[in-house]
């Protein structure tokens, strides 16, 4: 059995927006909604991403996050907003992908509900790696291994003095 969706206009879904939120005793955002609610709030994002022409990953993206966010919303109705949000950012381990799901809930708030994000959503910082520093035998293992002495010397030379391979190409 095929069901027909209806999407509502955007002002019409603010004013049920604004209805579900005075009725709750928590303004609780994307809470006790239906299920025609949260696909008419996906439905206007996609129609918005798809007006400001924003590509086809990005608006897959943004809908896959703003989905999850509706249904961790649905799961977690005890929660504040702030907290919903700070703890589904927080299920998020990759910095990458929690900077995705971040941008997808601010646009989301700014221009769908056209509400104030309740959180300052800042950007989460990769963790930098340090560089993996070889030993003097296993630099002199791998210099060893190398029978052409000249391609050795240009490998000693590149190691020791940092130089680049085209630099020592170039010499």
């Amino acid at each position: 059995v095929y069901k027909r969706q209806v999407y509502l206009p955007l002002s019409a879904l603010y004013n049920k927006f604004l209805f579900l939120r005075s009725k709750t005793l928590t303004p609780a955002v994307i809470t006790g909604m239906d299920s025609t609610f949260r696909d008419s709030i996906l439905h206007n994002l996609r129609e918005h991403l798809l007006m400001r022409n924003y590509s086809p990953r990005t608006i897959k993206a943004y809908t896959r996050y703003c989905s999850e966010f509706c249904a961790f919303c649905l799961h977690n109705p005890s929660l504040t907003r702030e907290q919903k949000i700070i703890r589904f950012l927080n299920s998020y381990p990759d910095p990458a992908t929690k900077a995705v799901a971040r941008s997808a809930l601010k646009y989301l708030y700014a221009n769908i509900l056209t509400l104030p994000a309740p959180v300052l959503l800042t950007r989460t910082r990769k963790p930098r790696k340090l560089p993996t520093v070889l030993n003097r035998d296993q630099v002199s293992a791998i210099l060893n291994t190398i029978p052409n002495p000249k391609h050795r010397a240009m490998i000693a030379m590149m190691y020791g003095s940092g130089l680049r391979v085209s630099e020592v190409v170039s010499l």
